[in-house]
């Protein structure tokens, strides 16, 4: 599994997969119909990788731990003129680090992110 333009090391196909795929965690998930105009979304994602191994050797490092960690975010979504025409989205989230990213960025710390979408159709 390996293109002759990478640096990166040959892995076994077995090896590979873990990477791609995670395993099913729990997720939890809330729209409130505030009004017709407006939802309020609320969702939560506990984040853990199925295997290791490959990206342990991607990274070149060993002992990194399954948990990923949590992801949790809460946004608006607004149609003024109830319709599609015009939809407003704008939210924020917040990543609370497991040991794996810990392992991985040596970083406790959690990370934020504020977003906003405007689509317009005519």
């Amino acid at each position: 599994m390996r293109s002759s333009q990478t640096r990166l090391p040959e892995l076994p196909a077995e090896d590979y997969a873990g990477f791609l795929w995670l395993s099913l965690d729990p997720s939890a998930g809330l729209d409130v119909d505030v009004t017709p105009r407006l939802k309020a979304i609320f969702t939560g994602n506990y984040i853990r990788l199925d295997a290791v191994q490959s990206v342990e050797a991607i990274l070149f490092q060993g002992n990194i731990h399954k948990t990923l960690g949590t992801d949790l975010s809460a946004g608006l979504r607004y149609r003024p003129m109830l319709n599609q025409n015009i939809v407003i989205v704008g939210g924020t989230a917040a990543f609370l680090p497991g040991r794996g990213f810990k392992d991985i960025y040596e970083k406790d710390r959690p990370l934020y992110h504020v977003f906003t979408n405007v689509i317009l159709t005519f």
